[in-house]
């Protein structure tokens, strides 16, 4: 037994102080116990004493203290199972048709864009710009570091697109964010304010 109760350690000093008295009484000669001046006492009784008094019982292990709840830590997440690529395709295809409160849905609320001001971000500054000719993909990876962001799970998809409206093409960047639920969610989509030259359209 690890870790005995105090009464199971009484238990055994008694019937460990018995079994000393035992042996004593069968002794020839007389034994007188004194113990720290004020217990005296003779034969196997001074033997049953002097082995229950003269060698304390321990203290009782402390209780453990109660284990802390852990706090999750910036790096304790599970990646989503759904491709971000996908994602963020999807997202750039909601944008290219106009469904801003449909992409809405689908931002990291902690960001904190109010949705007027997102519905007047997109329809300033990517409806002017007319509908997509072409979009390809140039990058994807993952991190769990972004300046600005709190620490967690990133993935950054770089899109080179072609709209109507321009002469050349655009550097387009989707952010995504690993949530707690497993999914994705849009923490940021730039488009380059200066054109560039197309490559392979």
């Amino acid at each position: 037994m690890k870790t005995p109760s105090p009464t199971e350690i009484w238990t055994y000093r008694i019937i460990l102080a018995l079994a000393a008295a035992g042996v004593a009484a069968i002794l020839p000669g007389f034994i007188d116990i004194k113990y720290k001046g004020f217990v005296q006492a003779g034969g196997a009784i001074g033997v049953f004493v002097l082995i229950l008094l003269a060698f304390p019982a321990p203290d009782p292990a402390p209780d453990p203290a109660p284990a802390k709840p852990e706090t999750p830590s910036a790096d304790a997440f599970v990646w989503p199972t759904e491709d971000p690529e996908f994602a963020a395709r999807k997202y750039v295809d909601l944008v290219d048709n106009g469904k801003f409160l449909e992409a809405y849905e689908v931002i990291d609320k902690g960001v904190g864009l109010p949705w007027s001001s997102f519905e007047t971000s997109y329809k300033l500054g990517r409806t002017p710009l007319g509908a997509v000719v072409d979009r390809r993909q140039t990058g994807a990876q993952r991190s769990t570091e972004l300046p600005g962001r709190p620490k967690g799970g990133y993935a950054v998809v770089t899109y080179q697109t072609k709209f109507a409206n321009d002469q050349r093409c655009r550097e387009e960047i989707v952010t995504l964010r690993a949530m707690p639920d497993k999914t994705w969610r849009v923490s940021k989509h730039d488009s380059s304010p200066q054109q560039v030259d197309c490559i392979g359209l």
